[in-house]
């Protein structure tokens, strides 16, 4: 007789249950790890629209209709606040500070990234990402702050 017994079977379906369990919050990992890296590329695009304005104006902007910039299909800018910028499991805020960019505590732009909140990331972000100018406190350094476990498992990932 040829064939497998129900043990021999159970056992392979554990095994690969077990194998699952460990690569999923890997791979996870490695999805959110990728989006964010894009988000933080567009957002260092926009450091140097920001740059370029301040060298030109002499402060920095608020609107984002103000820079040289052309954002992907899937992000929006906000009809009623053109300094915030809405994307698919991520919020911006383009924050220039009182006074115009006055002030080097809030001369960046703030990400909050959502792993899993496709369509209002504010509600529950896992990360913060400031991406400071060069006129600020932190000149152009990237900061990430992670609010959840896997949050700050991907702030660490992601070597800033």
């Amino acid at each position: 007789m040829k064939g497998f017994t129900l043990i021999e079977l159970l056992v392979v379906v554990l095994i690969i249950g077990i194998l699952a369990s460990v690569a999923l919050p890997q791979y996870q990992l490695a999805v959110a790890k990728s989006r964010l890296s894009g988000y933080v590329q567009m957002a260092s695009g926009l450091r140097r629209a920001q740059e370029a304005y301040y060298m030109a104006n002499g402060q920095y902007t608020a609107s984002l209709h103000d820079l040289d910039v052309d954002f992907s299909n899937a992000c929006v800018i906000r009809a009623g606040d053109p300094s915030i910028l809405d994307c698919p499991y991520a919020y911006w805020d383009n924050i220039s500070g009182p006074g115009n960019g006055t002030s080097l505590q809030t001369n960046s732009i703030l990400i909050r990234f959502s792993a899993n909140s496709k369509d209002n990331p504010l509600l529950n972000p896992d990360v913060s990402v400031q991406v400071w100018f060069d006129n600020s406190s932190h000149p152009g350094q990237i900061t990430c702050t992670g609010s959840t476990p896997f949050g700050t498992r991907l702030c660490k990932s992601m070597n800033f």
